[in-house]
């Protein structure tokens, strides 16, 4: 069953284990060889051996034989590493200043920021030597928006060639080494177009044909819908306001608009499926591929949607023609050979979202349909059932067989899961593959008669606006998503693998399950299922929660971020309360604290106990912390425990959206300002209060007081100050009555979603 399918998943499964061993390529090529030769050895001796057998209708293919296949991944992935030579324009990477010309080799990338080029580097000039080299390899230059810029350009500039920048949270080299691209290169000067007509007749006209059906679309349908249209047919979602960008994402319907994956796999399964009723196999398989061929050059033909042009023909031309399982066979060759050719392939979202939408139609529309058409017929008659089963397959089902395997990579990529997608997906999908065929079919024709196109395209213009309607008042709902983080969405992936395996092994796992104590699996069920659920209670929301809580004599405030960031300020009181509170609003799965904030030496006091109970990662250290005098001896921290000291007012940057904030010190305390969106919450550390007056600090949300803060000024003085809740961070008797604080509660808890905040306490 599924040789090849198995054999490519060991050939990818190589390059991912290459990327995260980063082996020499003669360690690779030793691993092959002993594999090759003991596969050759057993064939003779040790044919007997596990190993070196078909494990009967499982695999149909020796495991020697995937691991020689994983071996051979990992080798491939690393002779792809670069090695430069002068040659290359990224030997001159963070270099200098150079005079370059290159060739505009793709569209234009316009943006209402800034315009994108890819170029193919030609000459660069050292005036350094004072010497020409011919250079190669492609750069991406950002400059300024608008401009008239051409594919084929020839392009003279003054620039900087640098590398990609790369950080914990994104690596842009990563991402643009998956195109063939290792240079970059911002804002040159003195551009200068020296030439044109440099690419291709066939690269010219594909270009010019998606130029025209883009303005065609913008000239047929009103924005938002245009941008919507654009994105599903072309490819390109620039042109979608943000916020109805972002709400395609929290609502779990990005895929529809992502460039060429999910689109192109419902295309070809709605071609296969309506073709096949009145044409022979043959006849349809080539039908079928002559429109994914047409919407490929209409689309423009880039890398990507030839991909999954591919992908999508060969995967559904060996099922229509072949075995029950030719289709996985021939997805899993295509893929493994494409991977082959570019292991950056791998972590590309549109390779990703193409693999995972095709996979799923072959896995689930046919188990689907037969599941549907036998519950239709225990209702209706038997014709009755048929005619039923195959639209709602073909506008839904189909659909949602590829949503299920792209969930995966829409968290891996976007860090998040909604929760929502079960309902906005059933309300989106189905008109999909109407808003795919009628917007291409308005496209052409307004592209000839664009009276005729805005005709056509008014039934259209309705199906998109029903999307964007949908998806903006989803996105709408009270925790409709939540952030994940890289972690979390690593093992969605793994549970969705887990499933697809299970699923495909479904037949020999049921005669195994036999024999099985249900009583002990259900157990067992109920078991991982209170796990799960503990899990997924304390994933991230995509809101700011902040925690006051009372640990025996002492406190501490923990914050976790929209995104899954913690940070303990000050932690002080009892170490086992703390850890508990703390380890209630994190997963246990990885429970630990990102860092702990100090902004005064009081705070250093408890951090060893605390450290034993709670693992912390890092120190933050504030100036009255770290700083050292006559007087002042370095602060002891708990051994292994690294440090970082801020300086002066240095943010601390939680995510995108929540900064924490130490306005001022006075030697001994830091005053810190905490912001997300609309609210800003101040605490001000025991500072006195006349030098937060010199300070800016907007309209305040909220104030958190303690002791010191109250002997510095009178209680009915603080709310001068404009908060709207003034919260008391101290077991002692709270001044005010109107104050909310943890000599009553063990816990008050803050949201904030950055428009409006909630208070809860226990």
């Amino acid at each position: 069953m599924m040789p090849l399918f198995w054999i490519a998943l060991a050939f990818v499964s190589g390059l991912l284990c290459a990327k995260v061993s980063a082996l020499a390529w003669l360690i690779w090529l030793g691993i092959c060889v002993f594999l090759l030769l003991l596969i050759i050895i057993g064939r003779k001796y040790l044919s007997q051996n596990w190993f070196f057998r078909n494990e009967g209708k499982v695999l149909r293919v020796w495991p020697a034989v995937l691991a020689l296949f994983m071996a051979l991944g990992g080798l491939r992935y690393s002779l792809q590493q670069p090695h430069w030579r002068e040659s290359d324009i990224a030997w001159y990477n963070d270099t200098g200043m150079y005079t370059l010309t290159a060739v505009v080799s793709q569209s234009p990338d316009m943006r209402e920021d800034a315009t994108y080029l890819t170029v193919s580097m030609r000459e660069l000039y050292d005036p350094a030597t004072l010497t020409f080299h011919r250079v190669g390899g492609k750069a991406l230059i950002r400059i300024a928006p608008g401009g008239d810029w051409q594919l084929g350009d020839v392009l003279h500039f003054n620039a900087a060639p640098k590398t990609p920048k790369e950080d914990e949270d994104f690596s842009y080299r990563d991402y643009l080494e998956r195109f063939g691209i290792h240079t970059v290169i911002y804002y040159p000067g003195s551009v200068t177009r020296v030439g044109t007509g440099q690419a291709g007749w066939f690269a010219a006209a594909l270009d010019s044909l998606q130029r025209k059906a883009s303005r065609t679309i913008f000239d047929i349908f009103p924005q938002p819908e245009a941008g919507l249209m654009a994105g599903i047919l072309l490819g390109n979602d620039k042109d979608l306001p943000e916020s109805l960008k972002q709400a395609y994402r929290n609502t779990g319907t990005a895929h529809i608009i992502a460039i060429s994956g999910f689109n192109m796999s419902v295309l070809a399964g709605l071609c296969m499926a309506l073709f096949s009723r009145v044409l022979n196999k043959r006849v349809t398989m080539l039908v079928s591929s002559l429109v994914l061929v047409g919407y490929t050059l209409f689309v423009g033909a880039s890398p990507s949607v030839i991909r999954a042009a591919v992908m999508a023909i060969l995967a559904f031309g060996g099922q229509i023609i072949g075995r029950k399982h030719a289709g996985l066979n021939v997805l899993g060759l295509t893929a493994g050979v494409m991977t082959a050719f570019n292991p950056y392939l791998l972590w590309d979202a549109s390779f990703q979202l193409t693999f995972a939408a095709t996979l799923g139609l072959l896995l689930f529309a046919d188990p689907m349909k037969v599941w549907l058409n036998n519950r239709l017929e225990r209702r209706f008659s038997e014709q009755t059932a048929a005619k039923l089963t195959g639209p709602v397959c073909e506008y839904f089902l189909y659909s949602l067989a590829a949503q299920v395997m792209t969930l995966p990579v829409i968290a891996l990529q976007f860090q998040r899961f909604s929760l929502t997608t079960l309902i906005a997906n059933p309300l989106v999908l189905p008109v999909q593959s109407a808003i795919l065929v009628g917007g291409m079919t308005a496209t052409l024709l307004g592209m000839i008669l664009p009276g005729m196109g805005r005709v056509l395209a008014l039934p259209v213009w309705v199906l998109l606006a029903w999307s964007n309607d949908v998806s903006a008042w989803i996105n709408r709902w009270h925790r409709g998503s939540i952030a994940l983080s890289k972690t979390v969405s690593i093992l969605l992936a793994i549970g969705v693998v887990i499933m697809v395996v299970l699923f495909t092994l479904r037949e020999h796992l049921t005669r195994m399950l036999k024999k099985v104590n249900w009583l002990s699996i259900s157990l067992t069920l109920m078991v991982v299922a209170a796990v799960i659920g503990s899990l997924l209670l304390r994933l991230p929301d995509g809101r700011l929660h902040m925690e006051l809580i009372r640990a025996g004599d002492g406190t501490g405030i923990f914050l976790r971020a929209p995104d899954g960031a913690t940070l303990l300020i000050d932690p002080g009181g009892s170490p086992n309360q703390l850890a508990a509170a703390v380890n209630q609003q994190i997963s246990p799965w990885n429970f630990h604290v990102d860092a702990a904030l100090l902004t005064n030496r009081n705070s250093v006091d408890d951090l060893e106990s605390i450290y034993e109970k709670l693992p912390i990662h890092q120190a933050i250290l504030t100036l009255p912390v770290h700083r050292i005098s006559d007087d002042l001896v370095p602060v002891t921290l708990p051994a292994g425990m690294p440090a970082k000291q801020l300086g002066g007012s240095e943010v601390i940057q939680l995510d995108d959206g929540v900064t924490v904030t130490p306005i001022i010190e006075d030697g001994e305390h830091t005053a810190l300002l905490i912001v997300y969106g609309n609210t800003r919450i101040l605490i001000p550390g025991g500072i006195n209060p006349e030098k937060l007056t010199s300070q800016p600090v907007g309209s305040l949300s909220m104030l958190i007081l303690n002791r010191e803060d109250i002997a510095n000024l009178p209680a009915t003085m603080w709310t001068n100050y404009g908060a709207q809740v003034i919260l008391w961070n101290d077991v002692s008797l709270v001044p005010n009555p109107g104050w909310m604080g943890l000599d009553r509660y063990a816990e008050i808890n803050i949201t904030a979603d950055g428009i409006g905040y909630a208070l809860d306490c226990k």
